[in-house]
C-alpha cells in the first residue's frame, strides 16, 4: 500500500513539473524509464510526510502515558498515606512514659517512646523503642531505633511515602486544647495527623493515647 501511494505521488510530481512555468516538459517515455526510481524532490516529500505522521503517533502516546501516569500517582496516594497513617497509628498508640527518652512533638515533625513485642529466644518480650517521624525531601521518613541504639544515634530509616508536600501534626491536652507542639513531660492526649500531597490532597486521622501509669524501667531495654 505504501509503495502504491508512493507511485501515484511520483506521477502527481512529474505531471507537476510537465505544468509548471520552469521551462521544461517530461515526455511520457521519460515517465516509464523512472517509475522504479525515486527524485530527490520525491524523497524530501515522502520524509516529510512520515516526519508528520510519527510527530502525530508520538504527541498522542505522550499525552495518554501522561494522563496515565497522573491517575496512577493520584491513586497510590490514598493507599501508601493510609498506610503509613496505620503505622504511625499503631505506633501512637503503643507510646509509654520512659525516662531516657521523651515524648517531644513539632508541627512538622514526632519522636515517642513506644514499646514492641519482640522474639528473642523462643520467648515473648517487650522493649523499648524511640520512633520518629518526619518530612525529608517530600517523603514521609520513620526512623525506629531501640533503646541501645538511641544513645549511639543509629539510625534506622524507612521511607513510607513519596512526594508529599506538607506533613502536620498536632497536640491535645487534657482541657482538649490542640497545640502546634509538645514540650511537656506528660504525653499529649492525642495526636492529629495529617498528610497532604502536591495536588493538595490531604488525609487526616486523630489518635488517642492510652495513659499508663507505670514508668518503664530498666529492664525493659
Amino acid at each position: 500500500m505504501l509503495k502504491t501511494m508512493f507511485g501515484i505521488l511520483k506521477i502527481r510530481v512529474l505531471n507537476l513539473f510537465r505544468i509548471s512555468d520552469f521551462g521544461f516538459r517530461i515526455s511520457p517515455s521519460s515517465v516509464s524509464r523512472n517509475t522504479c526510481g525515486f527524485t530527490l524532490l520525491e524523497l524530501l516529500i515522502a520524509i516529510l510526510i512520515f516526519a508528520v505522521i510519527v510527530s502525530a503517533v508520538y504527541s498522542t502516546l505522550y499525552s495518554g502515558i501522561k494522563v496515565w501516569n497522573e491517575g496512577d500517582a493520584q491513586t497510590r496516594f490514598p493507599e501508601s498515606s493510609q498506610m503509613a497513617l496505620n503505622r504511625m497509628t499503631k505506633d501512637i498508640r503503643n507510646v509509654a512514659r520512659f525516662s531516657e527518652i521523651k515524648f517531644e512533638g513539632e508541627k512538622d515533625s514526632i519522636s515517642m517512646p513506644v514499646i514492641k513485642d519482640v522474639y528473642q529466644d523462643k520467648n515473648l518480650i517487650s522493649r523499648i523503642y524511640k520512633v520518629m517521624y518526619y518530612l525529608d525531601d517530600e517523603k514521609i521518613i520513620r526512623d525506629a531505633q531501640t533503646y541501645p541504639e538511641s544513645l549511639t544515634g543509629q539510625a534506622r530509616k524507612q521511607e513510607l511515602v513519596p512526594d508529599v508536600h506538607e506533613l502536620v501534626f498536632s497536640y491535645c491536652n487534657s482541657e482538649k486544647e490542640w497545640k502546634d507542639s509538645w514540650k511537656e513531660d506528660s504525653l499529649p492526649y492525642a495526636v492529629k495527623l495529617s498528610i497532604k500531597s502536591k495536588e493538595d490532597d490531604v488525609i487526616e486521622a486523630i489518635t488517642e493515647i492510652p495513659i499508663f501509669d507505670t514508668d518503664i524501667k530498666e529492664g525493659t531495654k
